[in-house]
């Protein structure tokens, strides 16, 4: 079960006084759920160069994970990582134990960049999916909200180098919701914060109960990566589909796409 925004709500929201900025968690699967830890290091490494090629700074990102990755380069002031020191999910889990594992991750996430960083809003970012390079600026621009969501974006299949527009991306994408920190603001708990993960798929569920508007992100801002060999589908069925789509419906990467997801064009 998703974990519910606390009750409270700030009458002057703290993010209208501050200076804006985004904290992103990034949580990332354990070797012992992975596929191949090598294609999750692969997919890592994309979506951290989407995080690098953003034209604004104003964000502070965190990788949590059980394993640290290697990376190219080194990491940045704003791009951390946090290692998970509980126990991770046996290889045989099942989605409900993975989906705990990554809930405390984001938890953990949290936790660490509010205590370093004036946070105003959240993203929760898939360790896999990839940020427009004006994705930060873009959000930073936007009116004030309590949630927003990225509605558009595009499917990225990176073992074909394809990609075509999604609209509704949302139903089928975690990284498209961003909330205000004061969604997160609980007297009631020991830190003053409520910490966790948001269901993508429950927003509209919580705005209606809050009484509060949805605002959607302006373009397109995510690129959701399919079909790559840690997060291929579970069913025949479903597999097939994306195959298909992948194969009739998407477009070889061209430059404009590659530059804007921070690829390398070709790859």
């Amino acid at each position: 079960m998703a974990p519910a925004f606390p009750t409270h709500r700030l009458d002057s929201p703290a993010e209208e006084r501050r200076p804006f900025r985004l904290g992103i968690v990034i949580p990332l699967k354990s070797k012992s759920t992975a596929r191949s830890w090598a294609e999750v290091e692969a997919r890592l490494r994309a979506t951290v160069a989407s995080l690098r090629r953003q034209s604004s700074t104003d964000f502070a990102a965190v990788i949590v994970g059980h394993e640290s990755p290697e990376f190219d380069e080194s990491l940045s002031r704003n791009l951390s990582f946090v290692t998970l020191e509980t126990p991770p999910p046996p290889k045989a889990a099942d989605r409900a134990e993975q989906r705990r594992d990554k809930v405390l991750k984001k938890e953990l996430g949290m936790q660490h960049l509010l205590a370093r960083h004036p946070i105003t809003h959240w993203f929760h970012l898939d360790a896999d999916d990839l940020v427009h390079e004006h994705f930060v600026a873009t959000v930073s621009r936007m009116e004030p909200f309590d949630i927003a969501v990225v509605r558009s974006g595009y499917a990225y299949y990176p073992t074909l180098n394809r990609y075509r527009s999604l609209d509704g991306i949302d139903r089928f994408c975690g990284s498209t919701a961003i909330t205000s920190d004061r969604w997160w603001i609980d007297p009631g708990t020991p830190a003053g914060h409520s910490f966790g993960g948001i269901d993508h798929t429950r927003l509209n569920e919580f705005a209606v109960l809050r009484g509060v508007s949805i605002q959607n992100y302006p373009g397109r801002g995510v690129a959701y990566t399919m079909g790559h060999g840690d997060n291929l589908e579970r069913t025949l069925a479903r597999r097939a589909r994306v195959v298909l789509e992948s194969r009739l419906l998407s477009r070889r990467c061209d430059a404009e796409f590659c530059r804007s997801f921070g690829l390398v064009a070709g790859s």
